[in-house]
């Protein structure tokens, strides 16, 4: 399949841009002003190719018989048909050599666009046929009544010279011959799917190289300065110069084209050596037994591929259990499918930036990867650089280099990179490049690789794509995503089986619709893969766990005997059946709240009665003092503020002292970072230490008046802490969102100490604050619950954790208390209808786009796929900054970029932070002036006084996003966090994503 992806790639090279032969695009180069193409060139290219193509014509006399059908129809139809609803496509079905050349061509800039005539928002949200469209929004715009043919006709002359004229025929009858390759070997479309998008990807990663060089610097082709066309041009002192003769750029991009798709096969990398890769297979005997169904999961895998005699591919879920070891068990899995003389490469994808950031350290530490073996990627320099103090060595010397570098770019592993890696990276732009696709070991944030799976984001795609196609896949926590970002990671679990990669997907709650909708993708890529015949390869779709026995449960689906779904449904029922044991480390409580001006005290009884039983002993200064550290889990920002103010300014009872911490995401950077600094190294209770001796509680203890014999500490937080968070609480008061919610929170209670509970950790409130104002859909933003076109719920009828929780096999009343675990998902004597309902909300969501995996869809092609379903909904926020002045006053800037000077411009200097009513209620809440000076302390341990870098990240520390609004509010800032002064308006209310 190669040798026919290298003649696609170079066919479409040679003619991605004859488009530019009109006279406008060739008046458009030598003006100075940026115009705008109301019939972009590559569509011009496509429309005369597919002219000729149809005609057998690629010869010369086709080729003047296709430009001037262009003149005579071609142009006058574009025109009129832009204002039909028969748009114009260069192709019926994407089956063939020359549909996936006319796609290359026509979308080497933009894909395909949706149905334009579905003007109606929530109509075009739903999905098209699964044909291509193409209505003329991305490739015709900006036509009007005044508009005329004479700008798009061939430029008069555009041959100068006779010698011209010949490497134009010669460009056509190489065009010919590639034509009249080999045999296609297939018409499937699932072929043609992988051919288009690699030799498409191919054509973008030329044209973007060879559009760069300039020809008239040392070795550029001087000698073809004079010419009749030209691709580009340059700007110069407010002149336009002519740069690349069209018929060499031309040339330049079909060739490079042909190279660019080995790229993507087999290729040298660094991969992870012998040496480390045996580590990881003799490790599991060292850790203590909880981990050694580890060993046992990696033996299976390996007997599995040892029984293929072709080549294998893994799809593998981890569902272990929280404290499982989930983090190492996922390498150590990619390695078992990899025999010792097959290149282990691994890219690991993250929803959070803090726990892309944990884990790479984790590789690093435990997997004792040096710095050349594996990079972190996230888009957060501030918090990169913070994170790498924190894992400074105290012994080490600190260097600034060592906070800027990501991993994986010194010198010299970047200079044993083959030449074709080190030529990703852009003149004067740094190793990125280079450095994301050479990286043995790379630990991003899903926001990189999603591009993947997202052709419109062009040469983010390609990079992206060259990275899954060189490494295996790993995702973790699948299901913390949105529905909508859902299908973006499905994009990319399909293009890593479109090169035959093995993927491990980690979560202990995924549920069987969305495990289902990953097989499928997978599948769907593993088809793309083998569709040409010639790659045999046997896939493989196992479960493995640390549930079900002392050495867990390996489980491996034979696609014959059962579908996958009822297959994982009854997997997973089995591990929760055999996992009900008599220690429970969670243990669950509803509590009975029917009104909104209830919560605040409803929440403060479930604090004190939970404190009361997982409380622990400390003594200081001769007194004995009974404190723990709980966590009241909020959906959302706002309500979380003003309940933080609320607490901490109510009476409680005598001798009981109560402080609290809001945490979230809206809150200045340096004031977070130093709250999330506090709570690891305190809530790190590995080993059962005694929090009585940690600096940070003793302080606390020492505070407190003589009569106080209870010191209860709580975290007030939103979903951050639900994942990334590696903490162990003594307790938790939960408002509910979904099933999936109320598990991952859950798991940070008891998480390290596994103490047995008699009595109840986790008090879950019955209604949350949605339901309690009598809003008709509760469990949104966050949470799953889908609605009908009126708004009415099509999932999740009862709002009441009492009717939700019930076990669905049983018509009995909730028990008072229950073991909260994975079990009220998958456990059928236990499966609740929260779990049933969530499951519903998600195949709703689902259904109406993995329609895109089927083989016959060709909508891949078209943008719709993609701008309806990003990773994340797209940021309408504004960007802040506040600077502590030396009077206590903060100085509020906006970020406005098209301000003339400054783009930061002024906009309040008279604020001041509100702090707390009553200081002594509250703990880790400094107000900013003190958390910018304490961070100016690390900073300057870390590079040095008076450093550079120290101001530079003074002004990220200050920087934060607010909703947009229109331009009437501003930020007000208080010991809580950050809210909007347009208090209760419906941006300041949505929950701002972690």
């Amino acid at each position: 399949m190669a040798a026919t992806i290298r003649r696609l790639a170079f066919f479409a090279g040679l003619f991605h841009d004859i488009g530019k032969l009109t006279q406008f695009f060739q008046s458009k180069l030598r003006s100075t002003k940026v115009l705008r193409d109301e019939i972009s060139h590559e569509w011009v290219s496509a429309w005369v190719l597919s002219h000729m193509l149809q005609h057998q014509s690629l010869h010369w006399d086709g080729w003047l018989a296709a430009w001037q059908a262009w003149e005579d129809n071609g142009i006058q139809y574009l025109l009129s048909s832009h204002r039909s609803h028969q748009p114009w496509r260069p192709f019926e079905r994407l089956n063939s050599f020359e549909s996936a050349a006319l796609m290359s061509v026509a979308t080497h800039h933009r894909l395909f666009s949706a149905d334009e005539a579905r003007e109606d928002r929530d109509q075009r949200r739903n999905p098209p046929g699964s044909e291509v469209v193409s209505p003329h929004r991305n490739h015709v715009s900006g036509i009007s009544p005044a508009t005329t043919v004479t700008p798009w006709r061939r430029l008069e002359n555009c041959f100068q010279n006779e010698h011209e004229t010949r490497r134009w025929q010669a460009l056509l009858d190489e065009g010919r011959q590639l034509l009249q390759g080999d045999a296609q070997p297939s018409q499937q479309p699932a072929y043609w799917h992988k051919a288009g998008l690699i030799a498409r990807a191919a054509l973008i990663l030329a044209d973007h190289h060879v559009s760069a060089i300039r020809v008239k610097e040392p070795g550029g082709p001087s000698s073809h300065l004079q010419s009749g066309a030209y691709a580009n041009s340059l700007r110069d002192d407010g002149k336009a110069i002519l740069n690349q003769p069209l018929i060499w750029h031309l040339e330049q991009v079909g060739r490079m084209a042909l190279s660019c798709v080995d790229f993507f096969g087999p290729q040298l990398l660094p991969a992870l050596d012998a040496d480390k890769r045996r580590a990881m297979r003799n490790t599991g005997g060292l850790q203590p037994s909880r981990f050694s169904w580890q060993d046992h999961a990696c033996s299976f895998i390996e007997r599995t591929r040892n029984r293929d005699a072709s080549d294998s591919a893994f799809l593998i879920f981890n569902v272990a259990s929280t404290g499982a070891g989930k983090t190492r068990a996922n390498v150590r899995a990619l390695q078992a499918c990899r025999s010792s003389v097959d290149p282990l490469r691994i890219t690991a994808g993250f929803n959070l930036r803090t726990l892309t950031l944990q884990t790479a350290s984790a590789y690093r530490s435990e997997l004792q990867l040096s710095d050349d073996e594996c990079a972190c990627v996230i888009g957060d320099p501030l918090a990169r650089a913070l994170h790498m103090y924190e894992q400074q060595d105290d012994s080490q010397a600190a260097t600034p280099d060592a906070y800027a570098s990501s991993g994986c770019d010194s010198e010299g592993f970047l200079k044993q990179l083959p030449i074709w890696v080190q030529g990703l990276d852009r003149p004067g732009k740094g190793h990125a490049n280079a450095t994301l696709l050479g990286a043995p070991v790379l630990v991003a944030t899903m926001d990189y690789l999603v591009a993947a799976g997202d052709p419109t984001r062009q040469a983010q795609h390609v990079l992206a794509l060259l990275r899954i196609a060189h490494s295996d896949l790993l995702i973790d926590e699948a299901d913390s995503y949105d529905p909508q970002g859902l299908i973006a990671v499905l994009r990319v679990v399909q293009m890593a089986g479109m090169f035959g990669r093995n993927v491990v997907i980690s979560s202990a709650t995924l549920s069987s619709v969305l495990a289902e909708k990953i097989e499928q993708a997978w599948r769907s890529g593993i088809a793309m893969h083998c569709a040409d015949g010639f790659e045999a390869l046997t896939p493989h779709t196992l479960l493995i766990s640390n549930q079900g026995s002392g050495t867990g449960r390996q489980l491996a689906h034979a696609g014959s005997d059962m579908p996958f779904r009822p297959w994982y449904e009854e997997s997973m029922a089995c591990l929760s059946a055999k996992t009900v044991a008599a220690d429970i480390h969670r243990m669950g409580r509803i509590v009975q709240i029917d009104s909104q001006k209830d919560f605040p005290s409803i929440v403060a009884k479930s604090c004190l009665s939970a404190h009361k039983d997982h409380g622990w002993s400390c003594s200081s200064n001769g007194r004995l003092v009974h404190a723990s550290v709980g966590i009241v889990r909020l959906a959302n920002v706002e309500p979380l503020q003003r309940l933080a103010n609320q607490l901490a300014s109510q009476a409680w009872p005598e001798g009981i002292a109560v402080k609290i911490c809001a945490y979230h995401a809206s809150e200045i950077p340096a004031r977070r970072y130093l709250k999330e600094r506090a709570l690891d190294l305190l809530l790190k209770r590995s080993g059962n230490p005694e929090l009585s001796q940690h600096p940070l509680i003793a302080q606390e203890i020492a505070s407190l008046p003589a009569h106080v014999r209870h010191l209860v500490l709580i975290v007030l937080a939103s979903p951050v802490e639900e994942v990334g968070r590696d903490h162990d609480f003594d307790w938790a008061v939960v408002e509910p969102s979904s099933m999936h919610s109320i598990i991952q929170l859950a798991g940070r209670v008891n998480r390290h100490r596994l103490a047995p509970v008699s009595r109840p950790n986790v008090y879950l409130l019955n209604r949350n604050l949605r339901a309690l104002q009598h809003q008709p859909l509760c469990f949104i933003r966050p949470g799953l619950q889908q609605s009908d076109a009126y708004g009415s719920p099509l999932t999740h009828p009862h709002d009441r954790l009492t009717c939700l929780l019930r076990p669905m096999a049983s018509d009995a009343a909730l028990a008072l208390t229950f073991a909260l675990d994975a079990g009220l998902i998958f456990d059928p004597v236990r499966r609740c209808q929260f779990a049933k309902e969530d499951e519903k909300a998600i195949e709703l969501l689902l259904n109406a786009t993995t329609g895109f995996f089927d083989e016959h869809n060709e909508q891949w092609a078209c943008d719709w796929f993609y701008v309806n379903h990003p990773l994340r909904e797209k940021d309408f926020s504004e960007t802040w900054r506040a600077q502590p002045l030396p009077d206590g006053r903060l100085l509020l800037e906006r970020y406005e970029p098209n301000h003339r000077g400054s783009p930061w411009v002024e906009q309040r200097n008279d604020d001041r932070e509100t702090l707390a009513t009553h200081l002594a209620a509250t703990w880790l809440s400094p107000s900013v002036h003190d958390a910018e000076q304490r961070l100016r302390r690390q900073l300057e341990a870390m590079y040095g006084p008076g450093a550079a870098q120290i101001s530079e990240s003074l002004q990220l520390a200050r920087q934060f996003s607010m909703p947009g609004t229109d331009g009437s509010a501003y930020p007000v800032i208080s010991w809580t966090g950050i809210r909007s002064s347009q208090a209760g308006n419906k941006h300041a209310a949505r929950p701002r994503p972690s």
